[in-house]
């Protein structure tokens, strides 16, 4: 049942990911209002000061565009989440202390990417209204997001050399 869970999953996440990016659901739906847009949670960096500048350069309908990819993306995020659990469950659970890294920064990961979404979307709610204290949170949760993914590649990729 859990090998059908794993299938399913990554057959979400990879969907998710071809929608999200090939489609008008996606990046193509956004960029149709603003060519030069950027997505924000693919950036290991940006000032905060950038997310209002595309938001007001989508207009109301890009930045409902926007919203539902945010909206899809946490499907993606939790669908992700558990194919690096299973990763973890799999190639590492003997070593409980490397375990138990890896699993705390799939968590974080995640738990970043959620507090970015969460915090673009709220932003996008408000708008016109500039909140930057909120725009540095989300910049922050971005690049914490991918301190945390990087770390969890390198810990997963020196285990596996390791175990050989």
């Amino acid at each position: 049942m859990l090998t059908f869970i794993t299938i399913l999953a990554g057959a979400l996440f990879l969907g998710i990911l071809g929608l999200t990016h090939f489609t008008p659901i996606g990046v193509k739906g956004i960029k149709a209002y603003w060519p030069d847009f950027q997505l924000f949670d693919m950036q290991f960096s940006y000032q905060p000061t950038e997310i209002h500048h595309a938001l007001t350069n989508l207009n109301s309908l890009g930045r409902e565009a926007y919203k539902r990819y945010l909206l899809i993306d946490y499907i993606f995020i939790l669908c992700f989440l558990f194919l690096m659990l299973r990763g973890v469950e799999r190639l590492v659970k003997e070593n409980t202390a490397l375990y138990g890294v890896l699993f705390i920064l799939a968590i974080l990961r995640a738990f970043f990417d959620i507090v970015e979404n969460t915090g673009i979307l709220r932003l996008i709610r408000t708008y016109p209204k500039e909140n930057q204290l909120l725009s540095v949170i989300c910049s922050y949760s971005t690049t914490l997001k991918f301190i945390c993914l990087f770390s969890w590649l390198l810990v997963m990729l020196v285990a596996i050399l390791y175990k050989k």
